[in-house]
């Protein structure tokens, strides 16, 4: 199978590498001057879901870093034109349901919907 090398910040400080699978499904996540669009990202279960988190406009403070933490990942939000954060998520193995997506203080900012 085909698969990509990607970096990941896990809830540590230290930086992981990853195997993105080739099934992996993926989603986009922006910043903008009105929170995360969409709010809503829905995904398959039973697949993995690589998150491509970027932005349109500075995120500073706690906006600065998405969290999901239902599924204990996180990663930093570039700034705008810079390359999208990749975040590998196991939706393969979760159950269907809304999963909060926060920023690094806990604010609910958006849901993943795994379906």
């Amino acid at each position: 199978t085909v698969s990509q090398k990607i970096a990941r910040p896990p809830t540590s400080v230290a930086t992981a590498s990853v195997t993105i699978p080739a099934n992996a499904q993926t989603v986009d996540l922006t910043w903008t001057n009105e929170g995360y669009s969409p709010q809503v990202l829905s995904v398959k279960s039973g697949v993995p879901t690589v998150v491509k988190v970027s932005s349109t406009t500075q995120a500073g403070g706690c906006m600065s870093t998405v969290v999901f933490p239902s599924l204990n990942q996180s990663a930093f939000v570039p700034g705008p034109g810079q390359s999208p954060a990749l975040v590998l998520l196991d939706t393969a193995n979760a159950e269907p349901g809304d999963y909060p997506i926060t920023c690094g203080m806990g604010l609910r900012m958006g849901t993943l919907r795994i379906e």
